[in-house]
């Protein structure tokens, strides 16, 4: 009888090193409170506008987040928090 617990305990210890990797395996989502905003600047001609300047403005509170265009005019305000 004493023959079969050790294997008992081995395979207790192989199974929770198993369950703990597999719960690192799975995504971790983070929470993000707001909402993001993305975009392109664009001239008249339709090419993107690098560097261009971008204010984000809520009119009630009079809050601003102030963003600037990649090279290619696109850009994104992120994590924009709820009354900004």
């Amino acid at each position: 009888m004493k023959r079969g617990r050790p294997r008992v305990i081995v395979f207790s210890l192989y199974a929770l090193a198993a369950m703990f990797v597999s719960i690192l395996t799975f995504p971790v989502y983070a929470q993000v409170v707001g909402a993001s905003i993305t975009g392109t600047v664009r001239d008249a001609s339709g090419a993107g506008v690098p560097q261009a300047a971008i204010t984000v403005r809520n009119l009630e509170t009079g809050a601003e987040r102030k963003v600037e265009s990649d090279g290619e005019g696109h850009y994104a305000a992120p994590s924009v928090p709820v009354g900004l």
